[in-house]
């Protein structure tokens, strides 16, 4: 007999609908999140909505206030040097660990992403193509075969989502992204950990980079509209 599967509760299908919402920019940055509205929305009654709305608080990725109430976290640059960091100790720690532990397999499932994601981009299916980006660092994270690192990287895994979704708005930064893909996924196929860990450190710094100067421009163009009204 085969076992049965669960069907996923109220809470988690919210959780997924709400950070999915924040990941692909339906939620913007600093957006107020009533529990009222975000229920009527998805056609469920408060508490699943409360309780997944908890769980992302927990993540950082909603933040509250006694006189604000609850929203989408907001960013600062500081923020982002901080999440690059992290994510780039966790990243360089796990495809080393990767490296030695199953470095052929790990290289042939990386290459598998990079060619499904060349064919999603080609057929502009962005948002595919943004998951992928993320299966494909998720993937470098549990090849290391370390509980404690995958779960410390689940911690920052949605925030950095939500910054991959901005950066992609970008001209070019998707082509860009596609060519390093594929070469950190040949640098582990050739065995070459030296130039890998340095091309991944750059990787992750680019973002943070290209993180920092879309934020720039969305405050540029909020300092715009405000002199003009």
């Amino acid at each position: 007999m085969r076992k049965l599967s669960r069907p996923q509760s109220l809470n988690e299908l919210a959780e997924i609908a709400i950070r999915n919402a924040i990941i692909e920019g339906q939620l913007k940055f600093g957006d107020h999140l009533s529990e009222a509205r975000l229920s009527q929305m998805l056609g469920i009654s408060k508490t699943p909505v409360r309780e997944a709305l908890v769980k992302m608080k927990a993540e950082g990725l909603i933040e509250s206030d006694p006189k604000r109430g609850t929203y989408v976290f907001s960013v600062r640059p500081g923020d982002i040097d901080a999440l690059c960091e992290a994510r780039e100790v966790l990243e360089l720690a796990a495809v080393r660990l990767g490296f030695e532990r199953g470095r052929e397999p790990l290289g042939v499932r990386l290459t598998a992403i990079v060619a499904t994601m060349r064919k999603a981009l080609d057929g502009d299916e962005f948002r595919v193509y943004q998951r992928l980006d993320a299966d494909f660092h998720r993937t470098i994270v549990e090849s290391a075969g370390n509980p404690y690192l995958e779960e410390a990287y689940a911690q920052i895994s949605s925030k950095i989502a939500t910054l991959r979704t901005r950066v992609h708005t970008m001209p070019d930064v998707m082509a860009r992204s596609l060519v390093t893909h594929g070469k950190i996924a040949k640098l582990i196929v050739d065995d070459d950990l030296k130039a890998l860990n340095a091309l991944l450190s750059v990787h992750v710094r680019n973002t943070g980079r290209y993180a920092k100067k879309w934020l720039a421009s969305q405050q540029e163009k909020a300092a715009a509209v405000e002199t003009t009204s």
